[in-house]
């Protein structure tokens, strides 16, 4: 500490407000702590926020609407519609002002002090604030580091933020640009290049494993897959890039195929090849906090680290790197401050929001073998389904695994139109140890796409009534 120097003391220091420091702010403030929030950025929310989860989905909505719009002559529906991209970006803009405005005033009502400058730590206990008039020391009983995930960058190729883009520039494009090639067919990859598509963008997808979005099962890919070729995207997987070389505002990408090398020419290069967790510059040093081999804060089921002072939350803490895994962690950590009886003990959804939705919780069919299961599946197409028909997406399908001895539900995974809004039945459901038959027995209301879940449970027992069981 400086000699002379104000120190400011509170119960709990929360380093970084996205989702899970954020959360962990409110439920610590909720549970009787005096809470300092401290992040750089000056709106709360984090990448989530403000360049990442609601941005995105803001877009991906729009350029669903503009593509229907333009292709729904099936139903008698003729348009040909026109984008303002500058109004879209104001639209966009404006959600992110609103969500963001609206968890710095639920911060102020709960009495949390919220400072926007840069937290080091200099031991397990003190903290310097930079950038800041409001505090320039604090001293805490408890840290909370909930300081998110950065993009992951390729070696050799530089981002510009012009030519060549990180996923937060992808979402301030004011025109999209006639060729768009994006390194990386994950789900960033593959939710803002169907995006970009629809927009009009010719997009080439460069993704170094044998298919688009590797991290999810093959049948749930292919539907996606199907569709981004329908839609005129360039699938080049099995390909590594080697560089970028940009010139008079058009990037040429180099990439070696396994085969050979190929030039891709375009206006926009979007490197998207994953995220790391941010732990540098907090001074991680100064404490008894260790990483392990990937970078991520070592928790124990409470969030706490191998300092007893420090916890660690969200991204910073490990798979999955997911706002709602954040939320959660959060949760645990500020209980377990106060003393409560709190672990990570929780089912985590995941979903992917391309055309269709890939939506999964729980374990897949693989996963529940290796787990040593008698495995029971059931599955049902939205072809089948009443309510995908009047919505002209029948496209996909719900498959549910379970353990054939107690037909305990295992593992849910969709992909479909909207599944994304049927994750939260197929998480309880596990949560609470359900079995098919409580499903199967559960009025689901009619016509509705959760009817598919039903239908798949009862396909796993045997009893579907829109499919063909065939009885022994």
């Amino acid at each position: 500490m400086v000699v002379g120097e104000i120190t400011t003391e509170v119960d709990v220091l929360v380093i970084g407000a996205g989702p899970a420091g954020y959360l962990a702010a409110i439920r610590s403030a909720q549970r009787g702590k005096d809470v300092m929030l401290v992040d750089e950025n000056q709106n709360l929310g984090g990448v989530c926020l403000n360049d990442g989860c609601i941005p995105s989905k803001a877009l991906i909505h729009a350029a669903n609407t503009f593509h229907d719009a333009a292709n729904s002559t099936g139903y008698g529906l003729s348009a040909d519609p026109e984008m303002d991209h500058s109004t879209l970006q104001d639209w966009k803009n404006d959600i992110i002002e609103k969500l963001t405005t609206g968890v710095e005033t639920l911060e102020k009502k709960y009495g949390v002090t919220v400072i926007k400058g840069d937290a080091y730590l200099q031991s397990a206990s003190h903290a310097r604030i930079t950038g800041s008039a409001d505090a320039e020391a604090v001293e805490f009983e408890h840290c909370i580091l909930a300081t998110g995930s950065s993009p992951v960058d390729i070696p050799g190729i530089e981002v510009d933020g012009e030519t060549v883009i990180s996923s937060s520039h992808a979402l301030s494009i004011d025109e999209p640009p006639e060729r768009f090639i994006i390194i990386g067919g994950g789900y960033i990859g593959m939710e803002l290049g169907m995006v970009h598509q629809k927009f009009g963008s010719q997009v080439t997808v460069i993704e170094a494993a044998d298919r688009i979005l590797p991290a999810n099962p093959a049948e749930l890919v292919k539907p996606v897959e199907r569709n981004a070729e329908d839609l005129g995207m360039e699938l080049v997987t099995g390909a590594m890039a080697d560089s970028v070389e940009v010139e008079h505002g058009v990037a040429t990408v180099t990439v070696d195929t396994g085969d050979g090398t190929e030039t891709f020419d375009a206006e926009k290069v979007l490197i998207a090849v994953g995220r790391q967790p941010n732990t540098a510059d907090y001074g991680l040093e100064n404490t008894d906090v260790e990483l392990d081999k990937n970078g991520f804060v070592q928790v124990d089921e409470q969030r706490q680290s191998t300092d007893p002072s420090i916890y660690a939350i969200g991204d910073v803490a490990g798979q999955p790197m997911l706002a709602h895994k954040g939320y959660q962690d959060g949760a645990v950590a500020a209980e377990a401050i106060a003393g409560e009886h709190a672990a990570a003990d929780f089912v985590v959804p995941a979903v992917v929001y391309t055309d269709p939705e890939i939506a999964t919780v729980g374990m897949n069919e693989e996963e529940a073998e290796a787990a040593g299961f008698d495995v029971l599946t059931g599955r049902f197409s939205f072809a089948a389904s009443g309510r995908a028909a009047t919505m002209d997406r029948d496209d996909g399908f719900i498959k549910v695994v379970a353990d054939r001895e107690s037909n305990a539900l295992l593992g849910v995974q969709m992909v479909g139109p909207h599944v994304s809004e049927l994750t939260g039945e197929a998480t309880l459901a596990i949560e609470m140890g359900a079995l098919l038959d409580d499903i199967a027995m559960t009025v689901h209301a009619h016509p509705t796409l959760s009817e598919a879940f039903k239908e798949a449970c009862e396909d796993a027992l045997g009893q579907a009534i829109h499919k063909y069981n065939p009885q022994d």
